[in-house]
């Protein structure tokens, strides 16, 4: 029996990760989050992959800062976002979601969880939150990194930097650090 993974994450960034999935021999559903490139396959790749947009049809400004407040409500934009998540989830029988790219993929946790609390929930934390000197974005970012980390399964760390940055700001993730 194959497990079945949705892959969370813009397309775009997420194509070594969908090769690897696929070559490790998982049936991977890939949901797209970029709220403004969609595409109907995995660009780039041999293998006919299709893509579900999240965002595709949706009509907020601001998209891409606004959906960070998912985290705090995921009703918050709508019931549009969590019926094509949770038709997803359910109509592919979804073992366990890898979402993609860091912090930019949070909102989208936060939907899958108040979907389905119990699904396992692999983070690649494959860039940094914002820098230092980013201000108000940096404060705002890492609060919602350290609150959504509770509910991950699991979390890739690429760096020994970027664990001591994640370690320090909440200690509990060493738990869940993979590799």
């Amino acid at each position: 029996m194959l497990l079945k993974v949705l892959c969370l994450g813009w397309v775009t960034d997420s194509l070594k990760v969908i090769l690897a999935l696929k070559g490790a021999g998982f049936e991977t559903v890939v949901v797209n989050t970029s709220p403004t490139r969609f595409f109907e396959r995995v660009p780039g790749l041999h293998d006919d992959i299709p893509v579900a947009n999240l965002y595709q049809g949706v009509r907020i400004p601001n998209l891409k800062f606004l959906r960070f407040l998912l985290t705090v409500h995921p009703h918050i934009l709508g019931s549009s976002l969590l019926r094509k998540l949770s038709f997803l989830l359910q109509e592919n029988g979804v073992d366990f979601v890898f979402a993609h790219r860091g912090v930019g993929v949070l909102p989208e946790i936060a939907l899958v969880k108040s979907i389905n609390p119990d699904i396992p929930v692999i983070l690649n934390m494959e860039t940094f939150p914002t820098t230092s000197s980013a201000g108000l974005r940096k404060v705002v970012e890492q609060k919602i990194l350290k609150k959504m980390s509770w509910f991950l399964g699991g979390l890739i760390i690429p760096t020994d930097e970027m664990a001591t940055f994640l370690f320090k700001l909440a200690p509990f993730l060493k738990e869940k650090s993979i590799g």
